[in-house]
């Protein structure tokens, strides 16, 4: 049981830099070569 919350803990605590990663991952794959300066300093922050 202990082993159980320790994992459920480890993935919320995972969760937010592995959905930031994801989100960049998907945003350079999707996104189009030519940027506003606003959408590619909006990427890089991501």
């Amino acid at each position: 049981m202990r082993i159980a919350l320790a994992i459920a803990f480890a993935l919320v605590a995972i969760a937010p830099f592995f959905g930031r990663w994801r989100a960049n991952v998907w945003l350079k794959k999707n996104m189009p070569e030519r940027l506003t300066a606003k959408g590619k300093s909006l990427a890089e922050a991501a």
